[in-house]
């Protein structure tokens, strides 16, 4: 009874102590739905196709929850507990279990007195990896709670009871760990398979060895045969996830020991006892010393089992670095990270093995503690020496777990419910539902809010309409993620789109939800990106609006009575979720057209967008690399450079793709996928060809997926080289020691001197090194100012441009101008069968990645400078493409604005009053000086922060008397007034003025022209998303000029105007170049609206067959967007009709058709994802449209469509049969048989000794390669030599490299400022020479049999 009271009383500090982690807060653990809504959940496991969420998906091992973490939830969820406290109750259930099965196993060996076995519960129970994991996700951590269950019964079946009867005991523990995570459910097979296999022969082993796989299997079938069925039918999600470099970076050999290796805290600050272990010098060494215990106790004579203790940490060693290439690794470790991405890719979070190394390092701790401290016959002061040491153990173990007691195991973010508002929301979606589908934007990787942290996006446990959102691991095919990322890119924009409307009604999507109510962050879009973009996009209106307000007005005022403009001025109270209604009607799920006049697109679901814009494909397409027979001319085919060669930065939601990569460059991350699949083949695909040079290279750039934050394609390298000074490369943030650049010549070259600009947005001067094959130089550089480096006399190769790393202000150089150096980087649009001949139309856009630094937020215009970012086309658009045949083309031409000096003349030529400026804080037309004379209060222009001088010249026709000067800045504007100003007029007079609340009085000048220098302002304070305040700059809303007659404002025309020939972009086709008009006004220009422009001379275009160069060269005026050709003799494409759907369930559906006059075949869209389980009754062709919706070609006599999930019955069958296997194991273990006569075996002499040893070298070359090995021979050979005097000695020697490496991780923790003691060789090696120690302690040296010997000392006499 008294033992029972202390494992009780110790089962209720676990429980209290889960109970003190956030008390009254959920917090985002495994999955939202089971804390809102576990019974709804539960019952859509069941059903294999969710239609419901992410554009219909098959669920991603939902069925995993039917047990046991599903029901348990839903039992608290119908006992009308509190949310929180079912989350509290489940963790303490795991905490108990995994100190229980501790204790017991501890027990069933032998290993440790009592009073050991609790304390080594409770190192296992609050062990590192548990937590780690338990609060963001303690699924992940029942397996590790269950698997020392898993092994008592196979112990004790070694010596008592009926060995198939503790077999099923032991089965059933595997089957109670669940299907949610098969990796982590494996993890617990390895050690009872080692038990097994390392038991002497006998009946007992041979019939557990038998019956316990049998039975295994029979308790997992439940979610075994739905996990196959999912790897058949799901997308290949594994590919688009984190990969095998990342997840095993952290598995270094002491982490391994240790149990850090899960690689999530590495890189999320939200888990904060992970984050803790990483970084607290305390928590390192109390947990390197139970570690080191763990050590001495495995190799200390007496500690029963320890072969099998030995053989376990080596075994879990292996699996945990398995594939790890960090300092130091093993044999093969390349091979075995690319087959982690590969075919071995669920095996890839190797940290998930961590049970194995642990269970035995903590039985040899209980062992150590327990001998060590027990009370000898000796003198006292061995007494109290070994008592001291069990002291030792235990304060260690209280020391490494103080995570536990502090309440630091709940993660980041935890919060009280979900707020009724978004219940609201999914009540009114239900409630409109039309069968097509809501978006939430932005996207995001997962669900933070203001006011906490799901991790599930919010509405998911909430929904019963179709909804979607892009998240950080879609389980959708690649082209729906394209898809979404190309919505994402431009609600971004901040700008109107003619065709998105369109874009998102063939993508199925009725409703945008905007969720204000996300946590700032940079890993998102500013949500009032998106409201500037809807509210300049035609089709899509507010309908409806949840929850109180967020956000402020972008000014206020603070206690000391001074305003501060809130993230330069985009800001504004909004609600906290607001729904866009797109479109005028639900249009419904099915839509259905001729299949002859469906166009085939080259190119990718982003390519999409860029037609309905253009207006060029009103319905589905077909993109050409889902064609499958190409001996056949479609009717209409679309020559497209939207899918180009990138590489995606799986892990973000946005921002997410580099920059284009030619054919010959290799991709950034070594891994086997880098782009999202659309389809089998990828024959479609845009690629840049650098000419003039063999190759210009970095050691990063921003523009890589690989690098620290958003990935901007214009950032590339080629950037520094394109001869555009708005475009720039910028070293990637991870750079270490030194960033470069260098552009390879292609042969020796005389280069006498080069010009280098640093971008004007770097924050001081950077001392640079130039080197070529001749020698290096130094230079200083100041940014935006050009210096002339002058090299090293002689030819060259190469020539290499370095400075210093720096992570928070990157080399970032906007050119570098070489003489005599010619470079281009056309792209080269790819080439159609030469059996579909010329293409209908070639559209030619450039990247859809630039983003305005100026929003219209509210009505009133406001810039801020950090927000501009160009695409990597820049001011050119440059394209090569190949013509099998001759065709002529009508060229339709798109520019837009760009704002800056040249801007302003061009928009005030023929004007009797103008106006200029020194400078601007963004080159947007909406911030043109022009704004400060429009007679709108709500725009101005803002001059550069760095502006030395900021100054705005006005100029009139004919000369005027002027004695006054009116300045106004309005609140909103996002700039400080001016208060006082020098006027420097034209006839040499100079008048220096106060603004008295903006307006100034002077003797009068006769002038046709003034200088307007502002030399004080009011200085106004802006604070951004982090806190961090700065001053603004000056600026002007209004400006005018007091005399006899008024000269401003100046109001722009709103009448379009065409231009004369020269204004726009230059056209060159094949080294022939033509000039351009632009058709606009001045009110639509100022606004940065896109303009139609005609080529000059040149009406038609005729492409000869053969390789052809098209380039639009953007001037200081104006950019290209689009250039289209369009053959005047195709046709119009296929127009769609809503299709009805009578019947329209989960896994049944039916499509009415009305045949009418149809002649041909018809093309049936049904606005899902793509599925092999998805197929019609009747066996209607199947095809991909859009690059990821479901599509049926039926004939023109049909009258309707009966599609089939055909898989949801093998699926439920499977769950069923399973649930009976699941009840039948159940009933063989309460089925106590009789006991069967199988005698317990005695523990023989092991005579593996030189197996085991063998093993334990080669699994020392595994772990850390050649070096490891020798090492650990060193090891082992010092250890036999020690052991002859003393084998405590040799145990207690195997635990002092644990502990010399624990203080590598002291001094340099994970984010120290001078490394990670992970990335050094030393302390890692070191842990070899304890594995040999290790081994000599427990497996000795090799020994010969006794008849061998007898042989060999007879040898020498005997033949």
């Amino acid at each position: 009874m008294t033992w029972r009271f202390r494992l009780a009383a110790v089962s209720l500090v676990l429980v209290a102590i889960a109970f003190v982690q956030a008390p009254g807060r959920m917090v985002a653990d495994t999955k939202l739905d089971l804390v809102v809504d576990p019974a709804g959940f539960l019952s859509r496991a069941l059903t294999m196709w969710d239609p419901v969420g992410a554009f219909g998906q098959v669920q991603n091992q939902a069925y995993g929850y039917l047990f046991p973490m599903g029901p348990f939830f839903l039992l608290g969820n119908l006992a009308e507990v509190e949310p929180w406290v079912i989350q509290r109750l489940w963790w303490s259930l795991l905490l108990v279990t995994a100190f229980l099965g501790m204790v017991k196993l501890s027990g069933a060996l032998g290993i440790g007195a009592p009073w050991a076995r609790i304390v080594a519960g409770l190192a296992y129970a609050l062990s590192p990896r548990m937590l780690t994991v338990l609060g963001p996700s303690s699924i992940e951590v029942w397996p590790m709670a269950l698997a020392l269950w898993v092994l008592v019964p196979l112990v004790i079946g070694m010596r008592r009871h009926d060995p198939r009867w503790m077999a099923a005991l032991s089965a059933l523990a595997v089957a109670c760990v669940g299907g949610v995570n098969a990796v982590a459910t494996f993890a617990v097979i390895p050690l009872g398979a080692l038990w097994l296999l390392l038991q002497p022969a006998s009946p007992r082993r041979r019939s557990m060895m038998i019956w316990w796989p049998v039975f295994v299997l029979l308790g997992t079938l439940w979610w075994l045969v739905p996990l196959l069925m999912l790897g058949t039918y799901s997308p290949p999600f594994l590919d688009y996830i984190e990969s095998a470099s990342t997840t095993t970076f952290a598995a270094t050999l002491f982490d391994a020991l240790r149990g850090t290796t899960n690689w999530v805290p590495y890189v999320d600050g939200n888990s904060v006892a992970g984050n803790d272990l990483l970084r607290s010098i305390g928590l390192i060494v109390n947990g390197a010393v139970v570690v080191a215990l763990g050590i001495v106790g495995i190799a200390r004579r007496g500690t029963p089992q320890r072969r099998f203790l030995l053989g376990g940490l080596l075994m879990g060693l292996l699996l945990v670095t398995l594939g790890h290439t960090g300092a130091v690794h093993g044999w093969g470790a390349d091979s075995i990270q690319q087959a982690l991405d590969g075919v071995l890719a669920p095996l890839r979070n190797t940290h998930k093995f961590d049970l194995v190394v642990r269970i035995p390092l903590v039985l040899g701790f209980a062992h150590a503690i327990s001998s060590l401290g027990s009370a000898l016959r000796e003198s006292d002061s061995d007494r109290l020496l070994r008592r001291g040491i069990a002291v030792l153990g235990v304060s260690a173990l209280l020391g490494a777990t103080v995570p536990a007691w502090t309440g630091a195991i709940a993660s980041r973010g935890a919060y009280e419910s979900v707020p009724g508002y978004w219940q609201e929301t999914a009540d009114w979606l239900a409630q409109h539902d039309s069968g097509q589908r809501s978006l939430l934007v932005p996207a995001a990787s997962f669900g933070d809010y203001l006011w906490g942290r799901t991790a599930d996006d919010v509405i998911q446990p909430l929904a019963e309409a179709p909804w979607a959102t892009r998240n950080a691991i879609p389980l959708a095919p690649g082209g729906n993620i394209l898809t979404l990322d190309a919505i994402e890119r431009r609600l971004a924009s901040g700008e109107g789109s003619d065709g998105l409307a369109d874009y998102l009604e063939r993508s199925g999507i009725r409703y945008l939800v905007v969720r204000n109510d996300l946590a700032p962050s940079s890993e998102h879009t500013d949500p009032e990106r998106i409201y500037a973009t809807l509210a300049k996009t035609p089709g899509v209106t507010s309908v409806a609006q949840f929850g109180p307000g967020v956000g402020s007005p972008p000014v206020l005022t603070g206690e000391d009575g001074e305003e501060v403009l809130i993230k330069g001025g985009w800001q504004a109270y909004r609600p906290a979720v607001e729904i866009f209604a797109v479109g005028s009607s639900g249009r419904g799920p099915a839509s259905v057209q001729d299949l002859d006049d469906t166009p085939v697109v080259a190119g990718g679901p982003d390519s999409l967008l860029a037609l309905d814009e253009l207006g060029l494909a009103p319905g589905a397409a077909i993109l050409a690399d889902d064609v499958a027979d190409r001996k056949e001319r479609p009717r209409h085919v679309v020559l497209t450079d939207g899918a180009r060669r990138r590489e995606a930065a799986f892990g973000r939601a946005d921002q997410n793709r580099s920059g284009s990569i030619a054919d010959d460059e290799s991709y950034s991350l070594d891994r086997p996928v880098h782009d999202y699949r659309v389809s089998p083949t990828t024959d479609f695909l845009s690629s840049p060809q650098m000419i003039g040079t063999a190759g210009i290279e970095a050691s990063s750039s921003q523009s890589q997926a690989g690098s620290p934050g958003p990935a901007v394609p214009g950032a590339q390298p080629w950037s520094a080289f394109d001869g555009d000074p708005r475009t720039h490369w910028k070293a990637g943030g991870a750079d270490t020691g030194t960033s470069w650049i260098e552009v390879q010549l292609g042969g020796p070259t005389d280069v006498d001197e080069i010009v280098i600009t640093l971008a004007p947005t770097m924050e001081r001067s950077r001392a640079l090194t130039v080197t070529t094959d001749q020698g290096s130089v130094d230079a200083v550089a100041q940014p935006g100012l050009p210096v002339t480096v002058d090299l090293p006399p002689g030819a060259t190769d190469s020539i290499r441009i370095s400075a210093a790393a720096s992570a928070f202000d990157p080399i970032t150089i906007t050119e570098v101008e070489v003489p005599g150096l010619d470079l281009s980087r056309p792209l080269v649009m790819p080439e159609l069968p030469s059996s579909w001949g010329a293409p209908d139309d070639i559209v030619m856009t450039v990247d859809q990645t630039y983003r305005s630094g100026c929003l219209d937020v509210e009505g009133t215009t406001r810039c801020v400078a950090s927000q501009e970012q160009w695409g990597e086309d820049g001011r050119t658009l440059d394209r090569e493409l190949t013509m099998s045949t001759s065709a002529t083309y009508t060229p339709a031409l798109t520019v837009v604005p760009i704002g800056g000096a040249a801007l302003d003349a061009a928009a005030q030529a023929g004007r009797l009053a103008a106006v200029g400026a020194s400078s601007y804080l963004v080159e947007d037309p909406r911030n043109s000086a022009v704004r400060s004379i429009d007679g709108d209060p709500a725009t101005g222009w803002i001059a550069a922060d760095d502006d030395p001088d900021p100054t705005l010249t006005l100029a009139w026709v004919g000369e005027r008397r002027i004695r006054g000067l009116t300045v106004g800045t309005d609140d909103d504007l996002g700039a400080s007034p001016p208060t006082s100003a020098t006027l420097r007029f034209d006839d040499g007079s100079v008048r220096e003025v106060e603004l008295d609340e903006g307006v100034a009085r002077f003797a009068p000048v006769v002038a046709s022209s003034v200088e307007v220098h502002f030399d004080s302002v009011e200085t106004r304070e802006g604070v951004d998303a982090f806190g961090v305040t700065s001053p603004l700059p000056v600026g002007v809303s209004e400006i005018d000029l007091r005399g006899p007659r008024r000269l401003f404002p100046q109001v722009p025309s709103s009448a379009s105007v065409r231009s004369r020939c020269g204004v726009g972009p230059a056209v060159e086709i094949d080294g022939r170049r033509y000039r351009t008009r632009v058709t606009t006004s001045e009110q639509s220009t100022l606004a940065g609206e896109s303009a139609p422009a005609q080529i000059c001379g040149l009406p038609e275009v005729a492409l000869d067959e053969g390789t052809h160069r098209i380039e639009v060269i953007g001037n200081d005026v104006y950019r290209p967007q689009s250039l289209v050709l369009a053959s005047p003799e195709s046709g119009s494409a296929a127009e769609p009709t809503v299709a009805a759907t009578p019947r329209w369930g989960k896994t049944e559906r039916t499509v009415s058709l009305d045949g009418g006059s149809a002649t041909g075949d018809r093309l049936v869209t049904v606005a899902e994802n793509v599925n092999e389980g998805w197929r019609d009754v009747a066996g209607a062709r199947r095809v991909q449209v859009d690059g990821w919706q479901q599509g049926y070609v039926v004939p023109a006599s049909a009258d309707e469509l009966r599609l089939e999930f055909a898989p949801a019955a093998r699926y439920r069958s499977a769950l069923l049969v399973g649930a009976l296997a699941f009840v039948a194991l159940l009933g063989l273990t309460m089925l106590r048989r009789r006991r069967l006569r199988v005698p317990a075996e005695e523990e023989r002499e092991f005579r593996g000794s030189a197996v085991v040893l063998g093993l334990a070298f080669v699994t020392a070359g595994l772990l850390a390669g050649t070096a490891g090995l020798a090492l650990a021979v060193a090891g082992w050979a010092l250890g036999l030599l020690v052991r002859r005097f003393s084998a405590d000695a040799v145990a207690w020697l195997a635990a002092v490299p644990v502990l010399v490496a624990a203080g590598a991780y002291a001094v340099l923790p994970w984010g120290s400022d001078d490394g990670w003691a992970g990335d050094l060789v030393w302390p890692q090696l070191v842990l070899a020479v304890s594995l040999g120690l290790l081994s000599a302690s427990v497996v000795g040296g090799v020994r010969l049999r006794p008849t061998l010997r007898r042989r060999i000392d007879g040898s020498s006499t005997t033949r």
